[in-house]
């Protein structure tokens, strides 16, 4: 696997937090730092962000909307302890009490946002994949960072070994099973998880196969994807999924770069592949359609129709690991 030289930032990944692990332990410091006067609290609510209000249709900017842990309203709401995200890095010493400090909390509790007065007037919450596209890199990150950790947390509200209860631990990054003879060797803790999915955009020459999921809009097309298989290299995804879902081999595959993707918990691991052979046999369980793409006609054709294309021919949304793989490649970047 050939590792390229600089780090690209894709939309949800920026370095700008100390995640502060070596905190997590520390119970006197999560305490003492909850309640501290620059922390701010990130709300999500089922699944979605909090982020000032947009006009409708509004494509130009969002911007977060953080809660300070002084408000008295939020621990009646809250759906578990507030998750230690981190401080923003840069500004102080770990522990220093002039950092902010960012704290997820989920207030999925609350039966309707938009009738909650303390929350009505300051903002909104809405789909991240709407506003992560036009939010400041560092704030999409945040944002994501505390989707995911909410997400998991919901969803592992009972142990996978005995079906027991379990509780948070280590300022959210771990959550311990209540039941102290869930195993031989006492209760099971579990951790934050992640499921990786390899994305891949296949070559041959000035061409690149891109493809349209079944559940895509109509005249949108791009990358293959899929999820990685217990017992399997990252590179050995690539290559199954692609035959898997257009039946071409490939060889040459490269590494690009990766993207957090918290709907609700993945990784997308970036790739280049090769094509060994061209033909394309679709499997209609995955793909409804796959095709062969001249970098020029890419480049001249984008948002066109006619009477061969009624709908308009469009690429993967902005902001996405499957657009910088297509554009990098269009653009000789790769």
């Amino acid at each position: 696997m050939t590792l390229s030289n600089q780090r690209p930032h894709n939309l949800y990944s920026h370095p700008s937090l100390d995640r502060m692990a070596v905190k997590r332990r520390d119970q006197q410091f999560y305490a003492k730092r909850l309640y501290a006067g620059k922390t701010r609290l990130v709300p999500v609510w089922r699944g979605k962000v909090f982020v000032e209000r947009m006009p409708e249709g509004a494509r130009d900017a969002a911007s977060p909307v953080y809660i300070s842990p002084q408000v008295e309203w939020w621990p009646e709401y809250a759906a578990s302890a507030p998750i230690l995200l981190g401080e923003a890095s840069g500004l102080a010493e770990v522990g220093d009490v002039d950092a902010v400090t960012y704290f997820a909390i989920d207030l999925s509790q609350i039966p309707d946002p938009e009738a909650f007065g303390p929350l009505r007037d300051l903002g909104v919450f809405v789909d991240l994949r709407r506003a992560g596209p036009i939010m400041d890199g560092a704030e999409a990150a945040l944002l994501a960072y505390a989707k995911g950790m909410t997400a998991w947390h919901r969803q592992h509200k009972f142990c996978g070994v005995c079906g027991g209860p379990t509780a948070m631990r280590e300022a959210g990054f771990v959550r311990a099973c209540l039941d102290p003879n869930c195993t031989e060797n006492g209760p099971t803790l579990h951790h934050p998880r992640t499921d990786p999915a390899v994305i891949m955009l296949v070559s041959d020459g000035d061409r690149c196969l891109l493809g349209r999921g079944k559940n895509f809009p109509e005249g949108m097309y791009s990358t293959l994807a899929g999820f990685v298989e217990p017992g399997e290299s990252l590179e050995d995804a690539v290559a199954r999924e692609i035959h898997e879902e257009v039946n071409v081999r490939v060889g040459n595959i490269r590494y690009h770069s990766s993207q957090p993707w918290p709907f609700p918990g993945s990784i997308m691991v970036g790739f280049y592949a090769e094509a060994e052979t061209t033909d394309i046999t679709i499997d209609p369980n995955e793909i409804a359609d796959a095709g062969w793409y001249e970098r020029d006609w890419l480049l001249e054709r984008q948002h066109a129709h006619d009477e061969d294309n009624p709908a308009p021919f469009t690429l993967s949304r902005p902001g996405s690991i499957a657009r910088r793989l297509i554009d990098d490649w269009l653009f000789k970047k790769a």
